[in-house]
């Protein structure tokens, strides 16, 4: 932390949710070795497995970053591709109920029940966790900001959220949608990858005997196993869509990158 990148905020909850950082930074799971195991478990690369998650692009573009060993894209439709890659079924909360929200406010759906007209309404513009947990009435179990107890509370809403106001089944094109970085974007005008792009990308990323994948077949950083986060300069390519961090910070979450420190 005394080099790394970080939000005061986020580190304040996690402590108060009883992250020890000094032995996380002693006897923590080396971040390369981690993505060598997640590479080869089988959640990744696999419509099949099916990701829940809130608000998450912080998260997904973490695991991508470790997997590939490699600065994330400038571009959000370079990210996007990735996700469709590693991640192709994510059901993002947030970006559900914002969905719900535009298809209903557009007539496609149809809503009764007053409880989620009301979830409806405060969560519009702005989707709120809280809102969702009050009025689904999910009880949350365990301690708040850790992974087991958070994680439980967004099966439980997601759950919910299916059942209650999808009627038992989420659009298909609510799917493989992350809230912050695709719902500037109607759900209509989701930017698909050509399958010559796909097909590009592929090539250019090979997995590597211990499970880890690189950009073209060789790492950009050397697996040592320190993974600082340092500050580098933008280097925007262009794209349409342009970067996700206000100032053309450079890099869809921030000019940062793996490396050793300079």
């Amino acid at each position: 932390m005394a080099e790394d990148m970080y939000t005061q905020i986020s580190i304040d909850e996690c402590r108060l949710g009883g992250t020890d950082f000094t032995r996380l930074e002693r006897d923590g799971i080396d971040p390369f070795e981690f993505a060598a195991q997640l590479i080869s478990s089988g959640l990744v690369c696999d419509e099949d497995k099916h990701w829940i998650s809130l608000h998450a692009g912080y998260d997904f573009g973490y695991l991508l970053k470790i997997m590939l060993c490699k600065r994330l894209p400038d571009d959000e439709r370079e990210f996007q591709m990735l996700m469709d890659k590693f991640f192709p079924s994510v059901g993002d909360i947030k970006y559900l109920i914002k969905g719900a929200n535009d298809d209903y406010k557009n007539g496609q759906l149809a809503v009764t029940d007053n409880a989620i007209l009301e979830l409806l309404h405060r969560c519009d513009p702005k989707p709120s966790l809280d809102a969702m947990v009050e009025i689904l009435k999910v009880k949350r179990i365990g301690t708040p900001h850790q992974a087991g107890s958070d994680s439980l509370v967004n099966g439980r809403v997601f759950f919910k959220i299916r059942e209650r106001v999808f009627h038992g089944k989420v659009p298909a094109d609510h799917w493989g949608r992350v809230f912050g970085i695709n719902s500037q974007e109607s759900s209509n005008a989701h930017v698909q990858a050509t399958s010559q792009q796909y097909n590009q990308l592929q090539e250019n990323t090979t997995p590597s005997q211990n499970g880890n994948a690189f950009a073209n077949g060789a790492p950009s950083t050397p697996n040592n196993g320190t993974a600082n986060l340092v500050t580098t300069p933008a280097h925007n390519n262009g794209g349409a869509l342009g970067p996700l961090t206000p100032g053309n910070g450079g890099g869809v979450f921030g000019a940062f990158q793996f490396g050793k420190q300079q």
